[in-house]
Protein backbone atom coordinates (compact mmCIF):
# COMPACT_ATOMS: atom_id res chain seq x y z
CA UNK A 1 0.00 0.00 0.00
CA UNK A 2 1.23 3.46 -0.85
CA UNK A 3 0.62 4.77 2.65
CA UNK A 4 3.16 2.32 4.05
CA UNK A 5 5.65 3.17 1.31
CA UNK A 6 5.45 6.91 1.92
CA UNK A 7 5.46 6.58 5.70
CA UNK A 8 8.56 4.40 5.60
CA UNK A 9 10.25 6.67 3.03
CA UNK A 10 9.68 9.56 5.44
CA UNK A 11 11.27 7.45 8.22
CA UNK A 12 8.12 7.69 10.32
CA UNK A 13 6.70 5.06 12.60
CA UNK A 14 2.96 4.49 12.71
CA UNK A 15 2.97 6.20 16.11
CA UNK A 16 4.79 9.28 14.80
CA UNK A 17 2.46 9.64 11.83
CA UNK A 18 -0.58 9.14 14.02
CA UNK A 19 0.59 11.80 16.45
CA UNK A 20 1.33 14.23 13.63
CA UNK A 21 -2.21 14.07 12.27
CA UNK A 22 -4.05 13.56 15.55
CA UNK A 23 -5.23 9.96 15.35
CA UNK A 24 -4.30 6.76 17.16
CA UNK A 25 -1.52 4.42 16.09
CA UNK A 26 -4.11 1.67 15.80
CA UNK A 27 -6.02 3.77 13.26
CA UNK A 28 -2.90 4.03 11.10
CA UNK A 29 -2.31 0.28 11.47
CA UNK A 30 -5.88 -0.53 10.40
CA UNK A 31 -5.71 1.82 7.42
CA UNK A 32 -2.41 0.30 6.32
CA UNK A 33 -3.82 -3.21 6.73
CA UNK A 34 -6.85 -2.27 4.65
CA UNK A 35 -9.31 -3.08 7.41
CA UNK A 36 -10.40 0.52 7.95
CA UNK A 37 -11.43 3.14 5.41
CA UNK A 38 -10.49 6.51 6.92
CA UNK A 39 -12.82 9.47 6.82
CA UNK A 40 -12.09 12.10 4.19
CA UNK A 41 -10.55 14.49 6.74
CA UNK A 42 -8.04 11.82 7.78
CA UNK A 43 -7.23 11.02 4.15
CA UNK A 44 -6.54 14.71 3.55
CA UNK A 45 -4.37 15.00 6.67
CA UNK A 46 -2.35 11.92 5.70
CA UNK A 47 -1.88 13.13 2.14
CA UNK A 48 -0.78 16.60 3.25
CA UNK A 49 1.62 15.24 5.84
CA UNK A 50 3.14 12.80 3.33
CA UNK A 51 3.16 15.35 0.48
CA UNK A 52 0.93 13.33 -1.83
CA UNK A 53 -2.53 13.67 -3.32
CA UNK A 54 -5.42 11.86 -1.70
CA UNK A 55 -6.17 10.22 -5.03
CA UNK A 56 -2.66 8.85 -5.49
CA UNK A 57 -2.35 7.75 -1.88
CA UNK A 58 -5.65 5.88 -1.61
CA UNK A 59 -6.72 4.86 -5.10
CA UNK A 60 -4.37 2.23 -6.51
CA UNK A 61 -5.75 2.48 -10.05
CA UNK A 62 -3.86 5.78 -10.39
CA UNK A 63 -0.37 4.70 -11.32
CA UNK A 64 2.86 6.53 -10.65
CA UNK A 65 3.05 8.03 -14.14
CA UNK A 66 -0.57 8.99 -14.64
CA UNK A 67 -1.55 12.55 -13.85
CA UNK A 68 -4.90 13.48 -12.45
CA UNK A 69 -5.26 15.91 -15.33
CA UNK A 70 -5.32 13.04 -17.78
CA UNK A 71 -8.11 11.40 -15.78
CA UNK A 72 -10.27 14.46 -16.30
CA UNK A 73 -9.78 14.62 -20.05
CA UNK A 74 -12.68 13.51 -22.25
CA UNK A 75 -12.22 10.12 -23.86
CA UNK A 76 -13.23 9.52 -27.43
CA UNK A 77 -15.61 11.70 -29.39
CA UNK A 78 -14.84 15.06 -30.90
CA UNK A 79 -12.81 17.58 -28.97
CA UNK A 80 -14.34 21.05 -29.00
Amino acid sequence: MRLIQLREAANLTQEQLAEAIGVSQSMIARVEAGTREPKRAIKIALAKHLNASVEWLFYEQINDHESLTSLNQPTGGDAA
